[in-house]
């Protein structure tokens, strides 16, 4: 009994570490996302005052 318990201790903790990387990644990708997201936008707006800028 004292094995099976000492077993699963030790099978949550790896568990706990596994989860922990998948969240770390998530949230790095979600930032990736972001940074993604900013720079076309920023992008954009470089383009769209180009186009401003011209037709003047």
């Amino acid at each position: 009994m004292e094995r099976s318990v000492n077993e699963l201790s030790s099978s949550s903790s790896q568990i706990q570490k596994i989860v922990a990387a998948v969240q770390y990644i998530a949230d790095q990708t979600k930032i990736l996302s972001l940074n993604a997201t900013l720079k076309v936008a920023r992008q954009e707006n470089m383009e769209e005052a180009s186009l401003k800028w011209k037709r003047r």
